[in-house]
């Protein structure tokens, strides 16, 4: 995890001041080097899939009108110094120096200045959502979301900005989010881990996991042992073929919480001691 600095140490960053959110948005100043990347809500909508983090500092009364449920909340780190430092560590854990993080809030200023914050912490591939925000995002995200209804083959790019809100959809589960929401655990008495690789790991399959070849055979006879109220969690060696054998449960009847591991798989999943 990168240390408060590191991007400074590296960098040569602490040879000027940081910039300010006006040099930023105006790009002046000596310091404009050090701005992050600003995108516009089209285009963190259409990469939505690519980033390893979302965080929205958007205030808990905002986060309480309306939120991604596969974002992180940090309120309060674009204004306080001292707010919810150890809260971020927690929710990055596992994150790298070169983690994708789209940081949001509800006009773009604080975003700004939250990402400033993460860049002088030491991340160096921080995004800002400038002019607009989640009110915005929602908008698309809605609109996107309304046009699974009549798609019986809807994309993984869809499903992850549907956040699962829709029934057609198997529900993202990044990597990051495994790291940092420790209630999907191997622990979890009501979830099922199941093995959906197309050739099976010479390692074998993790603790507790069911292997399950993505046919159709095999996959309703596994539905028929399970309980309802169980969440099944399916990993494979990456998250497309993750997320093609979550749509084909969906399709053979499974009506239950349905997730699939993004951004990763079994490799990543065995070295967090799953």
């Amino acid at each position: 995890f990168p240390s408060y600095g590191g991007m400074c140490k590296d960098t040569g960053f602490c040879e000027l001041p940081p910039p300010t959110v006006q040099q930023c948005v105006e790009g002046s100043g000596d310091s404009v080097s050090q701005c992050p990347s600003m995108v516009s809500e089209e285009e963190a909508v259409s990469r939505f899939t690519e980033f390893d983090y979302r965080v929205d500092v958007r205030s808990d009364e905002e986060w309480e009108e309306g939120h991604s449920n596969i974002s992180l909340h940090t309120p309060g780190l674009a204004v306080n110094p001292a707010v919810n430092y150890q809260h971020l560590w927690d929710q990055l854990a596992g994150a790298k120096e070169d983690s994708k993080i789209l940081v949001y809030c509800k006009g773009g200023t604080r975003a700004l200045s939250a990402a400033l914050k993460l860049l002088r912490y030491g991340f160096s591939n921080v995004h800002s959502l400038h002019s607009g925000g989640f009110p915005g995002l929602a908008g698309r995200i809605a609109a996107h979301s309304q046009q699974l209804t009549s798609d019986s083959q809807p994309s993984k790019a869809a499903c992850y900005i549907a956040g699962g809100r829709n029934s057609l959809c198997p529900r993202p589960l990044p990597i990051s989010h495994i790291h940092s929401r420790r209630a999907f655990n191997n622990r979890a008495e009501n979830m099922q881990l199941v093995d959906v690789q197309t050739s099976k790991a010479e390692s074998g399959v993790l603790n507790r996991a069911v292997r399950v070849p993505n046919k159709k055979r095999r996959i309703k006879k596994f539905l028929k042992t399970l309980r309802k109220q169980q969440t099944l969690v399916l990993y494979s060696e990456e998250g497309d073929a993750a997320f093609s054998a979550a749509k084909d449960f969906i399709k053979l009847g499974w009506s239950g919480e349905i997730y699939f591991v993004d951004n990763g798989g079994f490799e990543e999943l065995r070295q967090m001691g799953f």
